[in-house]
């Protein structure tokens, strides 16, 4: 398994917990500083994780769901997010 390939970011989420309910994370303070001047439209969040951050950008960007795409190479952390929103 080499670092950060879709074997490493599988393992890392299915040792995570599923929250049982939506949770709030704050905001990565260098995402806040990047995004700080960009205009609404779409976004992409390359390699999102659990989505929490692609969520925060989409409203930030009022980005339609079809206007703003997480993507992930680990099913297991979008997977995350998705039983999160279904039991909150």
């Amino acid at each position: 398994m080499r670092a950060f390939d879709k074997d490493y970011r599988e393992s890392h989420w299915q040792e995570v917990p599923t929250p049982s309910t939506g949770w709030e994370i704050p905001v990565n303070p260098h995402l806040l500083r990047e995004t700080a001047d960009l205009r609404a439209g779409s976004a992409i969040d390359a390699g999102c994780g659990d989505g929490a951050e692609a969520a925060w950008l989409g409203a930030r960007l009022s980005c339609t769901a079809s206007s703003c795409a997480p993507c992930d190479a680990a099913h297991t952390a979008i997977d995350h997010r998705s039983d999160a929103y279904r039991n909150s």
